[in-house]
């Protein structure tokens, strides 16, 4: 099993620092700062054989943040570049496509030709075909989320091109940082960070269904074997997983003693994968027992921001042609 990680800063204590000076309202339960996040030295992605935990392949990337393995290539979200970027197995980075209504792209997911970007600067879901033509977009401001946690109200100007433009994190009014397909691409399933919710969105309409709320910071939505779904509650440590109905299946309460659950993630063993970005480590517990029984770590001045189980034929074919190369 080969297991896909992005680390979108290989300097953490550079952000730790920035977080340790400007996240001020954490004691009241607001996660994020009111100013803009310097630019993070390096950037990397890596592809690790999970059985001798060996790096099978890796690459420097600017900003990486979600990604996808597609047509043998990496789509990645260069997070501070308001773009998504094209990396092959020979590590050449190419464009492949942007928007005006990018900032801070977070995470990708695809279903066949279409792409679902999660524009989290803006509050915005974007969809795209794979000539970076707009399809559908979802703005929050549009349903009502306009509201930052510090309580003031957001206007986010759509005639203009938001690239390049610094948003702190408490200048967003719901922080949507995942989004993932449902029912073959017609619904979404995505996590409001600020907000505390997971929310369902019909395309066709684009109503907003909230599934859960009163959640701490959720992060994270995966799909899961048999129609499950997977997704963390950071601000508790916790791991949620429901049913394929949306009703609640799991949750794992902090068990391993967890500090920054970033992502979690079902391996294709049926296992849970779990990534504590604050001590470098992910943890592998069995489903459903949640017992510990494997664990990687990686170097302490990496920032992590996701955890991928591509298709383990797709995987290997991209380590194969780079190893050829």
């Amino acid at each position: 099993m080969h297991i896909e990680l992005s680390f979108p800063s290989t300097n953490f204590r550079d952000y730790l620092e920035f977080r340790q000076k400007n996240d001020k309202l954490t004691k009241e339960g607001i996660l994020g700062a009111e100013v803009p996040k310097p630019k993070p030295k390096g950037g990397k992605v890596t592809i690790v054989n999970w059985h001798s935990k060996n790096v099978a392949w890796e690459a420097e990337a600017p900003t990486p943040a979600g990604f996808v393995i597609d047509q043998n290539k990496l789509r990645i979200c260069d997070e501070l570049g308001d773009r998504v970027v094209s990396i092959n197995n020979s590590h050449e980075i190419t464009d492949f496509f942007s928007h005006p209504y990018f900032n801070y792209p977070h995470d990708i997911d695809h279903i066949g030709d279409n792409f679902l970007v999660t524009s989290t600067g803006l509050d915005a879901i974007l969809e795209f075909d794979r000539n970076g033509q707009i399809l559908f977009q979802w703005h929050g401001q549009d349903w009502g989320y306009d509201e930052t946690p510090t309580g003031k109200k957001r206007s986010v100007d759509l005639s203009q091109d938001h690239r390049g433009v610094r948003y702190a994190t408490l200048d967003r009014a719901a922080h949507i940082n995942s989004a993932i397909y449902m029912d073959g691409g017609e619904t979404l399933l995505t996590t409001f960070f600020h907000k505390g919710e997971l929310v369902m969105i019909e395309k066709t309409s684009g109503a907003p269904t909230i599934i859960a709320d009163g959640l701490d910071h959720p992060h994270a939505v995966h799909r899961g074997p048999d129609g499950t779904y997977i997704f963390s509650e950071t601000g508790l440590n916790k791991v949620h997983i429901l049913d394929p109905n949306l009703k609640p299946l799991k949750t794992y309460e902090n068990e391993h003693g967890c500090e920054w659950i970033q992502d979690s993630v079902f391996s294709p063993k049926g296992t849970i994968l779990i990534g504590d970005a604050n001590k470098s480590t992910i943890l592998e517990v069995t489903f459903p027992e949640f017992k510990l029984i494997d664990q990687y770590k990686y170097d302490a001045n990496w920032k992590l921001f996701k955890i991928g189980v591509e298709n383990e034929e797709e995987i290997a074919r991209f380590i194969e042609s780079a190893e050829a190369s």
